[in-house]
């Protein structure tokens, strides 16, 4: 059975023991299994809370300053090439046991869903470069205990290499509750995300891929119908931007407007979105419009937004429920237009015959 509570940090101070002598022990693919967050304005949640046999243990993790202070919500640097950085998280035991907790750094991802995630596999920027704990190695995890009630700082340290290449390399460091074999058969693990940026040339680039517009009409004859969007949106840039894709399109002549916006909350660099949505539209048997894409910084970032991408778009609109009762409607006509005429051809025969 999982639990989640969310409660008041625990007070963080000056005189905040620091982790002594942390347990180590390497990282693994199933230690670094990603981890179960929530965004919030793109950071990890500092909260979270889980349930081990009969004992309920609940703990976060957020940053903290060498003076104490904890109101950041996130690890914030822009580091040269080479450059180093040291940092620290304060792992809090809200429950009434005794608890072990492992710490370890890794890469930051976005998931499918757009949520923020830590990587599970090979470490290749920030979190190979991040280490945690006092005299650790990059990439490798560390045990620390933590009394109930109890908080303890983990020192966080950042070794960017000489040949880093400049913009953002997203990571994070992610708390868990400490367990061996099956006997933590659900784990929650709770993180503090770790905004780094390399200074340098910052090169925000956006472009699409597969991009589809299609109408669908509606049963009723010349009622509104659905015009869907699909694209792929890379960054091929080096900051994370967060896109935003806008269709504006007419029918003949300009009549009935349309604009759709789609957006996303965040792309990270050498990543991808699908951004998908629907808007309602006339069928008018054509449509001309065009798409563009656009950036912008996400949270606190500083970037200029890149150039706006676009490109035209001609969609077939067509009410085939309506083009068949303009048929019919027709062949009524026509039908009519006959009889009237053999009914007139028939009297002029009548007439001549009398």
């Amino acid at each position: 059975m999982t639990t989640s509570t969310e409660r008041p940090l625990a007070p963080v101070g000056p005189g905040l023991p620091r982790a002594e002598r942390p347990r180590r022990r390497r990282a693994t693919p199933r230690a670094l299994v990603t981890a179960a967050v929530l965004l919030a304005g793109g950071l990890l949640t500092p909260t979270a809370a889980t349930a081990v046999s009969a004992e309920e243990v609940r703990w976060s993790a957020v940053p903290v300053a060498e003076d104490g202070e904890q109101s950041r919500i996130s690890l914030r640097h822009s580091v040269d090439p080479g450059g180093r950085v040291s940092d620290g998280i304060a792992v809090s035991n809200h429950g009434a046991v005794d608890a072990v907790f492992t710490v370890a750094a890794g890469d930051g991802i976005v998931g499918d869903d757009g949520a923020f995630d830590i990587s599970a596999g090979e470490q290749e920027g920030a979190g190979a470069w991040t280490s945690v704990g006092d005299g650790t190695a990059p990439g490798e995890q560390i045990e620390v205990p933590v009394a109930a009630g109890e908080s303890v700082v983990v020192p966080v340290t950042v070794e960017v290499p000489t040949n880093a290449t400049p913009g953002d390399h997203p990571g994070g460091v992610v708390v868990a509750l400490a367990g061996s074999g099956e006997q933590v058969s659900v784990t929650h693990r709770v993180g503090v995300r770790l905004h780094l940026r390399v200074k340098g040339d910052v090169a925000p680039r956006l472009e699409t891929a597969d991009t589809s517009v299609t109408f669908t009409p509606a049963w009723v004859p010349f009622a509104p119908g659905t015009v869907r969007i699909v694209t792929t949106v890379g960054n091929v840039g080096n900051v994370r931007l967060a896109p935003a894709l806008t269709l504006t399109a007419t029918g003949p002549f300009g009549s009935v407007p349309l604009e759709a916006a789609l957006r996303a909350d965040e792309v990270l660099p050498g990543g991808t979105a699908v951004l998908s949505g629907e808007a309602e539209a006339w069928p008018l048997l054509l449509l001309f419009g065009d798409l563009e894409l656009s950036g912008s910084a996400v949270g606190d970032d500083e970037v200029t937004p890149p150039a706006v991408h676009s490109e035209s778009v001609l969609v077939p609109a067509v009410s085939w429920t309506g083009l068949l009762v303009l048929l019919l409607a027709a062949g009524a006509v026509v039908l009519l237009a006959r009889q009237r005429r053999a009914r007139r051809v028939g009297s002029a025969v009548t007439e001549r015959s009398e």
